[in-house]
């Protein structure tokens, strides 16, 4: 896919207008999510009832700071989960450079019940009961690390997937990378 300058601004544009959102988040404790309830809840669940979605607001107020202090903290995940403001949005891992698993025995699209990476991070977004994400294919999902994953052999490693391997031509490229 070629892209053209004027994508390249609008994918930067979107993602520094949602990192604004989400400091805001952060220093407000949570309050400004109220504030700005319709976008926020557009933002992460494509629906405008943020009603629907107040019980997920503080948790993930608290998955912010959780967050920010692995970025603050932590070399390794600083640098395995940053994405250029300019790299297109996704909705699903970059295939030509993972394979499932061999080990991996379900439906190609779907992590069913491992979600090893939505548990480790705590993400209240992941709906126990319906074994999903509540942000599947949102703004969130697309645009930052969910519809990524996994990018890099360190992101499969940090996280224990069971489901995703690199190609042995892109792990190679990838290990170098790192």
């Amino acid at each position: 896919m070629v892209t053209t300058n004027i994508q390249h601004i609008e994918w930067v544009t979107k993602r520094l207008l949602f990192m604004v959102l989400y400091f805001l988040l952060i220093l407000t404790g949570g309050i400004s999510m109220f504030i700005t309830a319709p976008l926020t809840s557009y933002l992460l669940f494509r629906d405008v009832k943020f009603w629907r979605y107040t019980r997920y607001f503080f948790p993930f107020a608290m998955l912010a700071y959780h967050q920010l202090a692995l970025l603050i903290t932590d070399q390794r995940y600083r640098t395995m989960f940053s994405i250029p403001f300019t790299a297109p949005p996704m909705r699903q891992p970059d295939k030509s450079i993972l394979e499932l698993s061999e080990s991996w025995d379900s439906i190609e699209h779907e992590c069913s019940g491992c979600s090893n990476c939505c548990v480790q991070m705590g993400c209240p977004l992941l709906d126990w009961e319906q074994g999903k994400c509540m942000s599947y294919n949102s703004f969130f999902w697309n645009y930052f690390n969910c519809g990524r994953y996994p990018a890099t052999k360190n992101q499969i490693d940090y996280y224990q997937c069971p489901k995703w391997m690199m190609k042995e031509s892109a792990g190679a490229i990838n290990n170098i990378s790192s």
